[in-house]
């Protein structure tokens, strides 16, 4: 209820119609319980400002109930949209790709229906699916023969995320259309994995034992912390994101880049570092996506991706901006519906295709 304090306090309803764009958006409705509140909130900030004209108070008062009436409205609307984009259009299929485990000694494993991984410092290697557990151990069985400090390769496809649990007790989410390789077992003084594509990593803290990830023409090191990497190779500059603890990026043989929490460093032509809101860059781990201004292009083509499908944008509205959080529902098609309700666009579905435009 913190909007209503804005409107109170500063004439811009402009900030408030962006909440409620951003509420709808989320499919998230007012309850009766927090309509109530708003009420009661607003009669005992209008005592307070009694200095203020009576027509102030009015305007006030007036413009909370529409906007709450106009919630009611586009969340109709929304429901409405969606229940008739799903009777007209149906559902595209997604691109149905294979997400592989393989060793150096040449073993594989088919993690396609998913499963998170654990590394023992053992040398053992735990898969967990919902009522499955596949332990990898050092075997005569070809088929589980995993030994100690053994490298791994995990190729995680468009339309997919999972998780691993490194030897030391750091963890790693692995974004779609990533490849990470990583041992199952870390020997000696140093901490490594390989990433191309994106991840968000939580580091055990070990003072004597860096943790180094090689990226895409770049190296991070730390101690212990909280960041994410992207590095997609041949897509947009490599980006690496702190959220906490402090990390150093390493390019070539003399750029020494050290960001503090808060920092978003992009290695572009000419590297940038800038504060940022970390959660925002890394929120896909737990299946949201803020949009700060993003283009419908850019948001398109990472939706593609995440969901293994093709989208298709008109180039005159792919330069729309967008405002917002998005939640990654199960179906692309329930997040394009969660788009149209804030932004003026629609999409069709044909030959198991997605174009969007402008309406």
């Amino acid at each position: 209820m913190d909007f209503i304090d804005e409107l109170l306090d500063n004439e811009r309803l402009s900030s408030l119609e962006k909440d409620l764009a951003a509420v709808s958006l989320n499919d998230v409705h007012f309850t009766d319980s927090e309509k109530q509140q708003a009420m009661q909130k607003l009669s005992q900030r209008m005592a307070d400002h009694d200095r203020h004209s009576r027509w102030r108070r009015t305007a006030v008062a007036a413009a909370l109930a529409a906007t709450l009436v106009a919630a009611g409205a586009t969340l109709w609307n929304f429901g409405h949209r969606q229940a008739e984009s799903r009777q007209q259009m149906g559902h595209v299929v997604p691109r149905n790709l294979d997400m592989v485990l393989t060793t150096t000694d040449g073993h594989a494993l088919n993690l396609s229906e998913g499963g998170q991984l654990r590394c023992s410092e053992l040398g053992y290697l735990t898969i967990k699916w919902p009522g499955q557990t596949l332990v990898c151990t050092p075997s005569p069985q070809p088929e589980q023969k995993v030994s100690n400090g053994q490298l791994c390769e995990l190729r995680v496809p468009e339309g997919k995320r999972t998780q691993i649990e490194l030897a030391d007790g750091s963890r790693v989410w692995v974004n779609s259309a990533t490849t990470i390789s990583f041992p199952i077992k870390f020997e000696g003084n140093e901490r490594h994995i390989r990433v191309d594509g994106e991840v968000y990593l939580e580091v055990a803290h070990k003072a004597d034992c860096p943790f180094r990830v090689e990226a895409n023409g770049f190296t991070v090191e730390v101690l212990g912390t909280k960041f994410g990497v992207t590095a997609y190779p041949a897509l947009q500059p490599p980006q690496v994101v702190l959220a906490e603890g402090r990390v150093e990026v390493v390019r070539g043989d003399t750029a020494r880049y050290q960001l503090q929490p808060g920092q978003l460093l992009t290695l572009g032509q000419q590297p940038q570092i800038e504060e940022v809101e970390a959660y925002t860059y890394t929120s896909w781990k737990d299946g949201l996506l803020y949009l700060n201004g993003t283009t419908l292009g850019e948001i398109l083509n990472w939706l593609a991706k995440q969901y293994a499908v093709d989208i298709n944008c008109a180039p005159g509205s792919s330069r729309l901006k967008v405002y917002g959080k998005l939640i990654l529902e199960d179906r692309v098609e329930e997040v394009l519906n969660n788009l149209t309700v804030i932004e003026p666009i629609r999409y069709t579905i044909r030959n198991n295709q997605i174009f969007v435009d402008e309406k």
